[in-house]
C-alpha cells in the first residue's frame, strides 16, 4: 500500500489516542485470535485472563507494524475522528472500525465511496474469523410517567420491528439493523453490505450473566474501574510507556479479578442473591450461539 501511494500515504492508521476503543478492539481482535471468552473474561470459568497468549499475539502483530514503518505518524494521539478523517482523505491504506464507519465517512466526503472497501477482522493463521457479542441493549424507553405510553409502545413495538425500519437502518450504515436480512434490500454501499454478509456467519451470540441472574446488575453497580486498563497498557506499550506488555496484562488479570470479587462481595452484604457460579457458562462451546435454553 505504501510502494503504490509513492510514499504518499502509510500503510495503517490507528487511533491510538482513544484508551476506550483501544480497549474494545483489542478485546475483538482476541477473540478472533482464540480468546474463549469477551471482555478479558473466560466463559467457561468466569475468570478474568487478559494475559492469555490471544492478547499477547494480538497486540504483540500490532506493535510489529509500527516497528515495520507501516503506521501512519502521530496515531498514538489520535481519537477516531482524526484517524478516520486522515484516512478517508488518503493519508493511509488501512483503517480499523466498526461496522458505522460507511456511514460516517461518506456522509460528508461521498466521493470516497469510489475508494472504500473492507476487510476481515484478522486472524494469526489468515483463517475465518469468530467473535461473540451479547445482545444490544435498549435505546429507547419508556418512562412509567408518559401521557402517550399507548402511542409510544405502538411506535416501539410495531413500527420498530417491521421490514422497512430495519431497510431504514441498513441506509444509515450504522449499526447492523435487527433483521440482517434487510440489509441487501437497502442502498448502502456494498462494502456494508459485505461486512454484515460476514457477521451473519462469523459473529455467535456470547453468554451473559444478567441473563442468568439479572441481580448481577448490583455488580456492576458496586465495581470501580480497574486502571491501568486494557486500552492504557495498550496506548502505553505503542508510547514506550509499557515494555514489557505480558506482565502488565498479568497484573491486569489479578486487577480485574480482585475488584469482581469485591463487587460481588460488596453487592451481597447489600442483600442480592447472587454468586460466583452466576460468571461461569461451563457448557459453553465455541462457534456456537449461546441461546436461552443453556442458562
Amino acid at each position: 500500500m505504501q510502494d503504490a501511494s509513492g510514499g504518499k500515504a502509510g500503510g495503517w492508521i490507528w487511533n491510538i489516542g482513544m484508551p476506550n476503543r483501544l480497549n474494545e478492539q483489542v478485546n475483538v481482535l482476541a477473540q478472533a485470535a482464540g480468546f474463549e471468552g469477551g471482555g478479558g473474561r473466560l466463559y467457561r470459568t468466569g475468570e478474568f485472563a487478559y494475559h492469555d497468549e490471544s492478547y499477547l499475539t494480538v497486540i504483540e502483530f500490532l506493535l510489529s507494524m509500527q516497528q515495520d514503518g507501516l503506521l501512519v505518524p502521530g496515531s498514538q494521539t489520535l481519537i477516531d475522528d482524526g484517524a478516520r478523517t486522515r484516512w478517508v482523505g488518503g493519508l493511509a491504506g488501512y483503517y480499523f472500525d466498526g461496522p458505522w464507519c460507511p456511514g460516517v465517512a461518506l456522509k460528508n466526503t461521498p466521493e470516497f465511496a469510489e475508494s472504500l472497501g473492507v476487510g476481515p477482522i484478522l486472524t494469526p493463521d489468515g483463517g475465518e474469523p469468530t467473535t461473540y457479542r451479547g445482545t444490544q441493549g435498549g435505546e429507547y424507553w419508556l418512562t412509567p410517567t408518559t401521557e402517550m405510553g399507548e402511542q409510544a409502545n405502538r411506535l416501539l413495538s410495531e413500527y420498530f420491528t417491521t421490514e422497512d425500519y430495519s431497510v431504514e437502518i441498513a441506509n444509515t450504515m450504522s449499526q447492523p439493523p435487527r433483521d440482517l436480512e434487510a440489509v441487501e434490500r437497502s442502498n448502502a454501499h456494498p462494502a456494508y453490505k459485505k461486512l454484515i454478509t460476514w457477521f451473519a456467519d462469523q459473529v455467535f451470540l456470547a453468554p451473559e450473566p444478567i441473563v442468568k441472574n439479572s441481580e448481577t446488575t448490583n455488580v456492576g453497580a458496586e465495581s470501580k474501574t480497574v486502571k491501568p486498563s486494557l486500552g492504557d497498557i495498550v496506548q502505553g506499550a505503542f508510547s514506550g510507556d509499557v515494555p514489557d506488555v505480558r506482565a502488565a496484562l498479568t497484573e491486569l488479570s489479578d486487577k480485574a479479578n480482585a475488584e469482581h470479587e469485591r463487587a460481588l462481595a460488596a453487592a451481597k452484604d447489600k442483600g442480592a442473591q447472587i454468586d460466583a457460579a452466576d460468571y461461569v457458562f461451563e457448557n459453553w462451546q465455541p462457534k456456537a450461539d449461546f441461546g436461552p435454553d443453556q442458562y
